[in-house]
């Protein structure tokens, strides 16, 4: 019987779960932190840099997302500072939304790129421990930052992440796009951050009603005309209540990303184009759904036939190991 046990629990444990799975949450959404401070020998002078601000463009389409951010930080000290900083390659954390914890883990940014005023830089992968999860390791892309006295420096960051996730809510689990982008991240500098805008532009194949739903669930306005969200905010010192959660409607589940990555260049161009001759952006305030709502059940069709199938494995198995047990016993 021992044997039996320990074939289903090998088969129940090959399914990928969060540590609570009724909890609602991402697996492998599209994502990133915004441009962060890393190390703590830093600590003496991050503080003094200000994002005075912060400019992030996202081109949504089904199944991946390009993304710019451009930040301008200030030194209002009359010292050079050098700091070194950069983006979470991929990640898990919680967070509390719609007073429920919710588990989030973002999949690589690919295709990383970054410039500090207009110059192409060299950008190295690092290890860090975890804060949240002190036995993990986060993986960094990171770069030296040189910020002139007195002066404002502008770091610009392009990068693409794979969006095709899983959303659960309680046992249902649903087949989506998912992209997020955590603004608590900026928090780290001197604070307020001074101004910011979040432009997120639908691709011609994704429709607006085709987002299934967004937190916070009221700060984006449509401007239809461009077919794009948008997002200002002022003084703001962001925390985990600001961090941009957006689901949407999963199309292609069998698209090729290694195409999509090798492509990077022509999408970058699309959101320098979309930078350079900026619309006025007035639109609509528009209200969204729960990104984390699944409507499929856990106990979907193809669920039960594999459970079935497998457990009825594992019971013929169980069953011979005992048969030939008490065989070989009566055979001593």
């Amino acid at each position: 019987m021992r044997q039996v046990l320990q074939v289903i629990a090998l088969i129940l444990g090959s399914v990928p779960v969060f540590g609570n799975t009724a909890q609602p949450g991402f697996w492998g959404a599209g994502g990133t932190g915004s441009f962060s401070l890393l190390y703590p020998e830093d600590s003496n002078d991050y503080r003094k840099i200000q994002m005075v601000d912060e400019l992030v463009t996202v081109k949504l389409y089904d199944g991946f997302a390009a993304v710019k951010g451009t930040y301008y930080m200030y030194n209002a000290t009359k010292d050079s500072i050098f700091i070194k900083a950069g983006y979470p390659i991929n990640s898990i954390f919680q967070s509390e939304i719609n007073h429920d914890r919710a588990d989030i883990k973002f999949d690589a940014l690919y295709q990383l790129r970054a410039a500090i005023n207009g110059v192409q830089i060299d950008v190295l992968k690092d290890s860090i421990p975890d804060p949240q999860y002190a036995y993990e390791k986060e993986n960094w892309y990171v770069w030296e930052n040189a910020f002139a006295p007195e002066d404002t420096t502008v770091i610009e960051v392009y990068f693409l992440v794979n969006t095709k996730t899983s959303v659960l809510m309680g046992y249902a689990r649903d087949q989506v796009n998912g992209f997020i982008y955590l603004l608590e991240c900026g928090s780290t500098w001197k604070q307020p951050i001074v101004h910011g805008r979040v432009q997120v532009l639908l691709d011609e194949s994704i429709n607006l009603e085709e987002i299934k739903g967004t937190y916070p669930d009221s700060i984006f306005s449509w401007n239809e005309a461009c077919r794009v969200l948008f997002y200002d905010f002022d003084s703001l010192s962001p925390t985990p209540d600001d961090n941009i959660i957006i689901s949407y409607e999963l199309k292609n589940a069998e698209f090729d990303f290694g195409i999509v990555s090798a492509r990077a260049d022509n999408y970058f161009a699309e959101l320098d184009e979309f930078e350079k001759n900026p619309p006025v952006m007035s639109g609509e305030s528009r209200t969204f759904g729960d990104p984390f709502y699944a409507e499929g059940g856990f106990w979907s069709p193809l669920t039960i036939i594999a459970t079935l199938f497998f457990g009825g494995l594992a019971l013929f198995i169980g069953l011979i190991v005992v048969l030939v047990k008490v065989f070989t016993k009566k055979r001593n």
